[in-house]
């Protein structure tokens, strides 16, 4: 089956696996295009449909030992990290993927069928698959404690209302108020949370921890360390488009590079969702 990914405003390709995401790195001659598609096409089995819809078709597979890896896409209907803890008791393997990127308009669910989540298991033999993951933020600030509200929004950090917490923050480091990239709450596992408001509240785009890492990265510093993670060969990779908002410039490519609404990483050999975040899937052709 074709692998393809596509801007949110173009008509999405049919009989592809994919979604879409804002903008598409790739070579420089290629920057700009509406559409990539992988330059091969490994076997495999699509599942798709709502979670519950998706997690049956899983456990009736009958040969999970066949699924080398797979790529899991996000259909932007929250509770990302619940499906992957149910994916991973019944399928043991790399994992790579994202959440579908959202029109100017805010339409979501761009994604294979409209659904909520969309697997590509790969049981192409003639490869091998690595999935990475790379937390770009190299500066710990500091340890924080939350009051939440629900799973994903923050009303308290360190007992300030969590507006003004942020706003103190940024402004002891040069951030504009309105910079939601540069600085970051990290999870354990080391994924980020991409936060911001929502009528005033603190919201988080992944499920958030009662304790958790500030974690900030230099302006000057996002491109090179953007770069070389995607300028890899025979890969896929998966990138937040929050990241893509702190580019300097265009990224060129020799594999295509995606910018989406969450990215699925694989932490001590378990998928987890977050944000701020990239992951990559490499085929390396078997001798």
């Amino acid at each position: 089956m074709k692998i393809g990914f596509y801007l949110p405003g173009a008509e999405p390709p049919k009989d592809v696996f994919g979604c879409a995401s804002l903008g598409i790195a790739g070579p420089s001659e290629d920057t700009g295009s509406e559409i990539a598609l992988l330059p091969y096409e490994p076997a495999g089995c699509h599942i798709y449909g709502t979670y519950a819809q998706a997690l049956e078709q899983l456990k009736k597979l009958p040969e999970k030992s066949s699924v080398k890896a797979a790529i899991i896409l996000f259909g932007n209907a929250g509770n990302e990290e619940w499906f992957l803890d149910e994916f991973s008791k019944i399928l043991n393997c790399p994992v790579a993927g994202g959440g579908a990127a959202a029109d100017e308009n805010g339409r979501t669910g761009l994604i294979s069928h409209g659904t909520e989540v969309n697997l590509y298991l790969i049981t192409d033999e003639r490869y091998e698959y690595q999935v990475s993951m790379k937390n770009i933020y190299p500066e710990v600030l500091e340890e924080v404690r939350l009051k939440l509200s629900g799973k994903r929004k923050v009303l308290q950090i360190n007992g300030t209302k969590a507006a003004l917490w942020l706003a103190q923050k940024k402004a002891e480091l040069g951030l504009p108020a309105t910079d939601f990239e540069h600085l970051t709450l990290a999870a354990s596992g080391g994924v980020n949370a991409h936060l911001s408001v929502q009528n005033g509240e603190i919201e988080s785009g992944r499920d958030l921890e009662e304790i958790m890492e500030v974690r900030y990265i230099r302006p000057e510093v996002v491109q090179r360390a953007v770069a070389a993670f995607y300028e890899d060969s025979d890969s896929l990779v998966f990138g937040c488009a929050g990241i893509k908002g702190m580019l300097d410039k265009e990224i060129v490519t020799v594999s295509p590079g995606l910018f989406l609404f969450g990215e699925v990483c694989t932490v001590e050999g378990r998928p987890v969702f977050g944000n701020l975040m990239l992951s990559k899937i490499k085929f390396i052709r078997k001798n």
